[in-house]
């Protein structure tokens, strides 16, 4: 990526990895440095169609360029050039990779492919990779912020906490950079001409996850705020919320509420509770937060309740819906 943000281009790029849409970002940069205002019709080439061979998309290449520095060639994985085993779109491609033209920078993408095959071997290894992982909490942060500054936009220190704990995109493998550009958008959007955005507008435009609605019901609960707790709960079902579901993130809850604790007896640090916990910062500190004036005690007790309360209900020794209720209603409380 270092290539790219010097301006300094290789012949050949492989993208890498989940998060498209910043290849997306990059590509577009790469086009702006390389191509001359309005020749870009001319000079870069998009290729997504799966009927395209590899002999065309050395033909592409090798075609110079017409009012500007570089040709931009990028080959989508539509195209399927990684699923090809045919002897002769190998030896077509690593005849070009070997010798690619100077005034051409090709760009393959591919999110996911089998790394074993030799047509990616083949092309990974006269490439420079650009691996698009998913971001860290960090990176995270600075893309969103960004993101709404690009709108001549705020937003609140809190409101951005909460934004990105109601994404859960550091949480949820399947959730990308494009989703969270959307739900950005989707709150741009909402506050107008309002020039900052809040906390209130936040939990307005992208409700809580179930993750947190079921820490919410299990804080209430062991507060012995009783009603509240069920209200919750009744209404996750009412959604279409699984009561086994809802019963494994409690059980998960719980077992971080309790790892949490016995870290904070060590005097770990809310960085290695983190990282020994595998959640987002923000979320280490939540579940501090949550247990820290809370006894040991009252953790282990409630995880051996509902790891009982597991057994029963798949077992059939209690009905699954009124298995939720139950917990709430028994586990121990604050003394």
């Amino acid at each position: 990526m270092k290539t790219i943000k010097t301006e300094n281009f290789a012949p050949v790029y492989l993208f890498y990895g989940v998060e498209m849409f910043i290849g997306e970002l990059l590509i577009d940069n790469v086009i702006d440095k390389m191509i001359s205002p309005g020749f870009e019709v001319f000079n870069y080439n998009l290729l997504k169609d799966r009927e395209i061979t590899a002999k065309e998309i050395v033909q592409t290449c090798n075609t110079m360029p017409l009012g500007s520095a570089k040709r931009i060639v990028v080959v989508k994985e539509e195209v399927g050039i990684f699923e090809r085993h045919a002897e002769a779109d190998i030896q077509e491609l690593s005849a070009y990779l070997k010798d690619p033209s100077p005034s051409t920078v090709l760009i393959f993408t591919l999110v996911k492919g089998d790394k074993r095959r030799k047509i990616y071997q083949t092309i990974a290894s006269k490439s420079v990779l650009v691996e698009l992982d998913k971001l860290n909490e960090r990176d995270l942060t600075s893309w969103i912020a960004a993101r709404i500054k690009k709108e001549n936009k705020t937003i609140q220190r809190v409101a951005l906490k909460k934004l990105i704990h109601h994404l859960r995109y550091l949480e949820n493998k399947e959730m990308t950079i494009t989703a969270v550009d959307n739900e950005v958008q989707q709150l741009v959007n909402y506050v107008g001409d309002e020039g900052e955005i809040t906390v209130e507008d936040v939990e307005t435009i992208i409700p809580m996850g179930i993750e947190e609605n079921i820490f919410k019901m299990l804080d209430f609960s062991l507060q012995g705020r009783i009603a509240e707790a069920i209200a919750i709960s009744r209404e996750l079902m009412s959604k279409g919320e699984s009561p086994f579901g809802m019963l494994g993130l409690i059980v998960r809850q719980i077992r971080l509420l309790l790892m949490t604790k016995l870290l904070l007896k060590e005097g770990a640090t809310l960085a290695n509770i983190a990282k020994t916990t595998g959640v987002p910062q923000f979320v280490a500190e939540k579940n501090r937060r949550a247990c820290a004036d809370r006894p040991l005690s009252l953790f282990l007790k409630n995880y051996f309740f509902v790891q009982e309360l597991d057994i029963k209900m798949k077992t059939g020794g209690i009905e699954a819906e009124k298995g939720i209720e139950w917990a709430l209603l028994n586990m121990k409380r604050d003394r």
